[in-house]
């Protein structure tokens, strides 16, 4: 049994390093640079700025709804979404997640007041 659970290791990590090969520099996300007068979030000095601030109470609820944006045009449905869902109000229902209702942003468009000022 050892041996086997080693080659399924070894040959899932030789298939990892293959596909690293083939793909290439474009499987890394890429994120922007920070200047040098910024300091970073994910620094020892970001945490500390986090920490000591006093309104670290929002950050945590928002934090936990995060979605990225469908599409580059939806940059503001997403916004919304990750604050509706961090409001605990109630939801509408979600095939994708089915007995869960959560904001999305698919349905954020199908709701009656929304299309209203659509």
């Amino acid at each position: 049994m050892k041996i086997h659970k080693h080659l399924t290791i070894h040959t899932c990590l030789a298939a990892l390093i293959i596909g690293l090969c083939i793909s290439g520099e474009n499987i890394l996300a890429q994120t922007l640079f920070l200047p040098e007068k910024l300091i970073g979030f994910d620094t020892p000095d970001g945490e500390k700025l986090l920490i000591e601030s006093k309104l670290r109470a929002d950050f945590f609820p928002l934090s936990m709804q995060f979605v990225t944006q469908d599409n580059l045009a939806y940059c503001g449905v997403a916004s919304i979404v990750i604050l509706l869902n961090s409001l605990k109000i109630p939801a509408p229902e979600t095939p994708e997640y089915r007995k869960f209702k959560v904001f999305t942003q698919d349905n954020f468009f199908s709701n009656e007041k929304t299309q209203q000022v659509i």
